[in-house]
């Protein structure tokens, strides 16, 4: 099992590890829906967004999904 970073007292590697299955295991939430939020997560590690962020960003969509019942449309544009 891995190590904590000594900093991270909240674990917010293995709570993004964990939102991220919650995600991936959700009946309710669409394959595209679990993509576009995948892609929108690497987008926010390329921006050197915290771990905490992304958690958030991560939980805050997936019950979103949940809620709205359909696909996200991404813009045009």
């Amino acid at each position: 099992m891995r190590e904590p970073h000594p900093t991270d007292i909240h674990d917010f590697q293995r709570r993004l590890e964990r939102a991220i299955r919650f995600l991936n295991a959700h009946p309710k939430v669409s394959q595209h829906n679990k993509a576009l939020v995948m892609q929108f997560l690497e987008w926010l590690k390329a921006e050197g967004l915290s771990l905490a962020r992304q958690m958030g960003y991560v939980q805050r969509l997936t019950a979103i999904a949940v809620m709205l019942g359909k696909d996200f449309v991404p813009s045009a544009g």
